[in-house]
């Protein structure tokens, strides 16, 4: 909007914001501050991509309150913002009845489409990108808008497994009524989007079984460094990462948003036998710092466990991975590429994960992997162990690291990676204009 442009803009400058391409970017949050894997991912991109398309941000909130507080202190340009209130948070039993997935319903409002849609007239964007399958059903064909779907996982496959890891629960058939549902509808919606954009090879590979044109793979970044950065949230910290350099422990460091079910699984099931094992096969001291959001929906008896301190959000995660010893990722299910793990290979920190949490990263190094894997959790704890008495090999870890950043993508070549992507449905949906022209002619 130029009336909006600083006074001492030059006419060339200007004259580049007139001929940008417009973006709608549609998300289920407002990405900022970077405070999870996703806001992350959306932050870091949206800051390249400012730089050269007109950016307006369509936000469907889960916590609309705090989101319109915080929405007037991004730190990239965008030409405007609108956030609307989302469903209140699902609960399993209240799944049974619903004909679509709950993932569709919770990014829902009142008269959410007529306001997406007169958005949409108001922009006139060039192209809607948007962040999750879930997200496609705003728009509606009237449009005639090209579209990106990027989904950071196969959101399927992650239902499919709280099917698996929920057999015995009494509400098992809801879950495995919301894989069958979410998987037909993600399909569907890849179908139907002019591209999807996939973060790891393994979704790219499901994914192009369903579609003519490949989903085009764009990973996650690794390199950003400013989690030293205050962004108006209150921290956490009170000092605390500076108390766990000196209390002679061995302190394993857990990143995550406590309310995504892989993260609450992980906490649930290889959390308590780590602590139990750790205690019954090493005479060392070993402490759990677990840091994220949503830490006060976690299980009590949890919380209450000895040398286990449950933190919760802070601002400065650097400060952490200079404070713990081992950053530990054990998750049993999920998809895409781990911003969590690339956060550690930044930080150099030596890292033990599963094979879920290094998928989509393994085939950088090979042999010179920059994390030990280990799925079993009596494995897993040994492995702990180990990584804490032998120099040797956490010296070797961090190495890997330094290789790894060397040869895996910058944030700037994702954004880039974009950009050609929307360049290319842009182009092709104005050369197929032309061409139904020159046919009624």
């Amino acid at each position: 909007m130029l009336e909006s442009r600083k006074p001492n803009e030059s006419f060339y400058q200007i004259y580049i914001l007139q001929n940008m391409n417009s973006i709608i970017f549609v998300t289920q949050h407002l990405p900022f501050p970077p405070i999870s894997g996703a806001r992350r991912r959306e932050h870091e991109i949206l800051k390249q991509l400012s730089k050269s398309y007109k950016l307006h941000l369509f936000v469907i909130s889960k916590v609309y309150e705090e989101d319109k507080k915080l929405m007037d202190l991004i730190d990239f340009e965008v030409q405007d913002i609108e956030i609307v209130k989302s469903n209140s948070l699902y609960k399993l039993d209240n799944l049974e009845s619903l004909e679509i997935p709950f993932q569709i319903h919770r990014n829902r409002s009142a008269n959410i489409l007529d306001r997406f849609e007169e958005y949409v007239n108001s922009v006139q964007p060039s192209v809607i990108h948007f962040e999750g399958y879930f997200l496609y059903p705003l728009y509606q064909k009237e449009m005639d808008i090209p579209v990106v779907v990027a989904d950071q996982n196969i959101e399927y496959n992650v239902v499919y497994q709280q099917f698996v890891n929920n057999k015995k629960h009494k509400l098992a058939r809801i879950w495995q009524r919301q894989y069958h549902l979410t998987k037909s509808y993600e399909i569907d919606i890849w179908k139907k989007a002019d591209r999807v954009v996939a973060v790891s090879s393994d979704d790219k590979y499901v994914m192009d079984k369903h579609l003519e044109i490949p989903a085009t793979l764009i990973s996650n970044g690794y390199d950003h460094d400013d989690h030293g950065k205050y962004y108006g949230i209150k921290d956490n910290l009170d000092g605390y990462a500076s108390t766990l350099q000196s209390n002679n422990s061995i302190n394993l460091l857990f990143v995550g948003n406590h309310d995504y079910p892989p993260n609450a699984d992980a906490l649930e099931y290889f959390f308590p036998l780590l602590h139990q094992k750790l205690q019954e096969k090493s005479d060392l001291k070993f402490n759990f710092t677990i840091v994220g959001n949503n830490t006060e929906n976690v299980d009590e008896k949890l919380k209450n466990m000895d040398n286990a301190d449950f933190i919760g959000r802070v601002n400065n995660l650097n400060e952490m991975y200079r404070a713990c010893d081992i950053f530990i990722c054990p998750l049993r299910f999920g998809g895409g590429i781990k911003t969590k793990m690339l956060e550690a290979i930044n930080a150099e920190i030596p890292t033990i994960t599963t094979s879920v949490g290094a998928q989509g990263m393994t085939h950088i190094l090979k042999d010179k992997q920059p994390f030990v894997v280990v799925d079993d959790p009596d494995e897993f704890a040994d492995t702990i162990i180990e990584l804490a008495s032998n120099t040797k090999l956490s010296t070797q870890l961090k190495e890997n690291a330094k290789l790894f950043k060397e040869n895996w993508t910058t944030w700037s070549d994702v954004a880039s990676q974009l950009s050609d992507v929307y360049d290319d449905v842009i182009n092709e949906w104005r050369f197929a204009k032309i061409i139904q022209k020159r046919a009624v002619v």
